[in-house]
This record gives C-alpha cells, sequence and structure tokens, in this order.
C-alpha cells in the first residue's frame, strides 16, 4: 500500500512539475494555451516516438508556443496506466465512424496483441487495425484540445493577476519606505534647529560648492 501511495505521489509531484513549467513560460497566453492544445491533440494519436516533433512542428506552423507543445505532448503520457482502455475507444469510435453502416467491433483484442516494426508499417496493419485508431484518436483529440486550451489560458490569467498583485504590493512598500525616510528626513531638520537654538550655535550653512564666497 505504501509503494502504491509512493507511486501515485511522484507521479502527482510529476504532473504539477510541467504545470509549473507551462506557467513559466514566456510568451503571449494564447500562443502558449494553443501551444498546449495541439500538444493534447497529438498526445491522443499513436504516433509513438515522433509525437514530440510533430506537436512542435504543427505548434510552429500554427504561430504557438513550441515549447508548452511539448510539454503538453509528455503531460498527455500520465495517462499510461489506462492506455488499454483509451486504445479500444479509440479504435471502437473509428471503425463506427469508418463502416456504413455504422457498428462497434465485435472485439478488439488484437489491439493489444504484439506487433513489430514491419506490421506497423505495412498496408495492411493501417487499413484493418491502425487507420480506425487514427480516425478515433483525432475525435478525443479533437474533444480534448479546446478544453485543455481554455483550462490553459485560465491557469495563465490567475497567474498574471498574481504576478500583478505581487508587483503592485512591492511597489507599494517601497513607496511606503520613500515616504517614511522623507519624514524622518524633515523630522530631523527641526530637531537641529531646536539644538542649534538651545545652545547659540548656529545652524551649520550649506557649503560653497563652486568656491566663490558669494
Amino acid at each position: 500500500m505504501k509503494t502504491l501511495l509512493g507511486f501515485l505521489l511522484k507521479i502527482w509531484q510529476w504532473f504539477w512539475d510541467h504545470i509549473r513549467k507551462i506557467g513559466e513560460l514566456q510568451g503571449k497566453k494564447e500562443a502558449i494555451a494553443g501551444g498546449v492544445a495541439i500538444g493534447f491533440f497529438v498526445g491522443f494519436t499513436p504516433f509513438f516516438g515522433i509525437k514530440t516533433v510533430i506537436a512542435m512542428g504543427l505548434a510552429w506552423l500554427c504561430g504557438c508556443h513550441v515549447v508548452a507543445a511539448a510539454i503538453a505532448v509528455t503531460l498527455h503520457d500520465i495517462s499510461w496506466p489506462i492506455l488499454p482502455l483509451l486504445f479500444y475507444l479509440e479504435y471502437d469510435i473509428g471503425y463506427w465512424l469508418l463502416n456504413n453502416p455504422h457498428h462497434l467491433p465485435s472485439h478488439g483484442g488484437h489491439l493489444l496483441e504484439h506487433h513489430s516494426v514491419r506490421q506497423l508499417l505495412s498496408f495492411a496493419f493501417w487499413q484493418t487495425t491502425g487507420l480506425p485508431l487514427l480516425v478515433g484518436s483525432l475525435v478525443l483529440g479533437a474533444i480534448g484540445a479546446p478544453i485543455s486550451y481554455f483550462v490553459t489560458m485560465s491557469f495563465l490569467k490567475k497567474i498574471e493577476q498574481k504576478r500583478n498583485a505581487r508587483r503592485a504590493a512591492e511597489a507599494a512598500a517601497l513607496k511606503t519606505d520613500e515616504a517614511e525616510a522623507e519624514d524622518l528626513h524633515h523630522e530631523r531638520k527641526p530637531a537641529a534647529a531646536s539644538a542649534s537654538a538651545s545652545t547659540g550655535t548656529p545652524a551649520p550653512e550649506p557649503d560653497d560648492k563652486d568656491g566663490s564666497g558669494i
């Protein structure tokens, strides 16, 4: 039980570390949120090994934040524990859309079978298994992308508000310190004048900086 809790805690920490990285990115909020949306969209596809490259390329073409897209693809990897279920869902959606009349497959156990690289690159695989899987992944990606965009925009706006509030507080504190220093300076002048009057010593005159004696 402790091992499981420790594993979940590490996943949670890994997830928030990447979320913080998104919050620390420099650039327009719209570009960053767009990059995240593209990353999540590509994250649903079955292009294992090249997802990051695809996401970064699409982000660059769309004028979105390239690093945000790469981070979002990595964040999508948190779905690994439910990846078999996700594959089944994507395959069923794609199979239903590609068949006329529409109907669900009788079984999808072959999705979890071992496939060699040669099989994965073959036309037969993409015609029977890969194509429905890809179509279904695009459907889920099209749903997840706008959701991730608006969630990221809300997240970035909150971070911006916190930064502005902190800067305003720092500026107010600086003004307060300057006002206190000015008040202290004005308080010292009457005190010096009173001390000079009580002792009969004239207050010091300003230094003649130009040496003219006038």
